[in-house]
């Protein structure tokens, strides 16, 4: 067995911590972790949960077993690799609302049987392709009759907040997520919020509220929020409130990002179209690999073509949130292994967080078998002066195979570009794209798609 490591996030419950290697998850559950754990297995909670695929899955190793793993393990739990890790400030807004659908649907199936969550971290949520997943075995306790739902602070700045903030005021919340990593403050989201949406009777509870009192009880010193027990209907009215809530928020449709439908009327005549996805179901079907990258995704033609094809699963990524929702959607309504992410290449998620490890950047994460980099070495040469020695180099990183696409500059789309900032990049040609390219990798195949030159090319990394 490969060596395994701590995650680095693991480490604020005393209940217990996760250990991983490249193959395996482990669960190690603490003497301090027992009671609770064992509590919550006495009620058909987590089974159902695991049956609904709501709850990754746990198998429990025998004594002997988890001895080997962890001698001073009260009991280790083994649950499946998931195929990635992301996080909320990657997530699309309806991926983050799904997410917090499925925390609340939890959290009122589980009080049904007199347990609850002890916190509402969204980092405990993951996807399984579009699809929402809850991770954490050990957030599940006994109910106390009275108790106050501790964790509504949390789940309204990692849930609720960045949700209100892209359907009120139509502000992207990834950017600001990611520069505060526990999310987006009521206070923040208040000093932002339209007048009339202050006075919605839901916003007024749930940010409008928590403002008044907290900037109160830091007067004097102490929080009288909780003045009274809070019976279980009270509870679930609350928890059901914001599930409906949260159902009917929508974002502005109205508004066109910038290459939303770049799907429906490109550049490409539809005969180009075609080529380029024979060329992309070739290559995958040719190389079946396991996970791919689909970078500058758009709303995911290739990414499904490639599923499609052979690939198992398909993380794609790109910066347009139009295009992005549109992938997600079509991602969740068909039940794909795709999960579309905002990311940026050019500025891609940085390990942060607690001693810069808590939270892993992109390619710590794992990277892919594989990499679609379709119509994307021009925005990164051109539209953000990456050398195109750089470029190459970073994509070849990513995995030992891929397609990438290369426009030249008599492509009218380029020509765009450069009217705008003049020529200056006496490097961006074809032939030295193509020798940077066989420095290091062996050309497999290549075909031209448009009458403008684009170019797909069929890369492997040499031995």
């Amino acid at each position: 067995m490969d060596k395994l490591s701590r995650d680095a996030a693991s480490y604020r419950d005393n209940a217990g911590f996760i250990l991983a290697n490249q193959q395996k998850i482990y669960r190690v559950i603490t003497d301090a972790g027992m009671e609770r754990y064992q509590s919550a297995r006495q009620t058909p909670v987590i089974e159902h949960l695991i049956k609904k695929n709501w709850l990754v899955n746990e198998l429990v190793l025998s004594a002997s077993d988890a001895a080997q793993i962890n001698r001073e393990a009260k009991l280790i739990l083994e649950h499946s690799k998931l195929p990635f890790i992301s996080y909320p400030y990657e997530w699309t807004f309806s991926a983050l609302k799904q997410a917090a659908l499925q925390h609340l649907q939890i959290q009122l199936y589980a009080l049904e049987h007199n347990v609850s969550l002890i916190d509402a971290s969204a980092y405990n949520i993951q996807f399984i392709g579009a699809k929402p997943i809850f991770i954490d075995h050990l957030s599940f306790a006994p109910y106390q009759a009275g108790e106050y739902w501790i964790a509504h602070k949390q789940f309204c700045d990692e849930f609720l907040n960045p949700l209100l903030l892209k359907a009120y005021c139509d502000v992207d919340f990834q950017a600001m997520y990611r520069g505060n990593l526990n999310g987006i403050s009521a206070h923040t989201l208040a000093s932002l919020l339209p007048l009339k949406k202050k006075l919605n009777i839901n916003t007024l509870f749930n940010v409008i509220l928590p403002v008044h009192y907290d900037k109160k009880a830091k007067r004097q010193s102490v929080n009288r929020m909780q003045k009274k027990p809070l019976s279980k209907k009270a509870y679930v009215n609350m928890l059901t409130m914001l599930y409906e809530w949260i159902g009917k928020l929508s974002i502005n449709k109205n508004k066109k990002t910038d290459w939303q439908h770049y799907a429906d009327i490109n550049h490409y005549q539809t005969q180009a179209k075609q080529k380029k996805l024979d060329f992309v179901k070739n290559f995958i079907a040719t190389t079946k690999p396991n996970i791919v990258w689909d970078i500058g995704c758009n709303s995911g033609d290739f990414s499904i073509a490639a599923l499609a094809t052979g690939a198992h699963y398909v993380i794609g990524m790109d910066t347009d949130v139009g295009a992005l929702e549109k992938a997600y959607q079509r991602a969740y309504q068909q039940n794909l292994n795709f999960l579309p992410l905002y990311i940026d290449v050019t500025n891609p998620s940085p390990a942060q967080g607690w001693a810069n490890i808590e939270r892993q950047s992109l390619t710590e994460r794992g990277k892919p078998d594989a990499i679609l980099a379709l119509a994307i070495v021009h925005h990164l040469a051109l539209a953000n002066n990456v050398p195109l020695t750089q470029v190459v180099d970073y994509l070849l990183t990513l995995a030992p195979k891929g397609v990438i696409e290369f426009i030249p500059k008599q492509d009218p789309m380029v020509e765009t570009m450069l009217s705008i900032k003049g020529d200056i990049f006496p490097d961006y040609t074809y032939d030295n794209f193509i020798q940077l390219l066989q420095n290091k990798t062996k050309i497999i195949q290549q075909q031209e798609i448009t009458t403008h030159g684009r170019k797909l090319i069929w890369y492997e990394t040499q031995q």
